[in-house]
């Protein structure tokens, strides 16, 4: 859906997703990386961030915490800096 909008509204549209997560643990966690990082991306890396967004909240957190390893699928360079980020309140 993202993909049609400009760039700047799409930004601030996958922004909006990252903190409507639904568990509060990744609503504060995407918020902050989005806010961190989506300034710079450019519509690739959006594109790779949106697909993200849509994986499931429970793998997405099993996979941050290292509760379980991140497949070997999901190596990308979005994902490799989520998985660096370290979370601030």
């Amino acid at each position: 859906m993202a993909k049609s909008l400009d760039i700047s509204t799409r930004r601030k549209y996958l922004e909006y997703l990252s903190r409507r997560r639904g568990t509060k643990e990744l609503d504060l966690f995407l918020g902050a990386f989005a806010e961190r990082n989506l300034s710079t991306f450019d519509s690739a890396e959006l594109e790779e961030y949106e697909e993200i967004l849509t994986m499931e909240d429970t793998d997405l957190w099993a996979w941050l915490t290292s509760k379980r390893p991140l497949p070997k699928s999901l190596n990308r360079p979005v994902m490799n800096l989520l998985m660096k980020m370290k979370y601030r309140a």
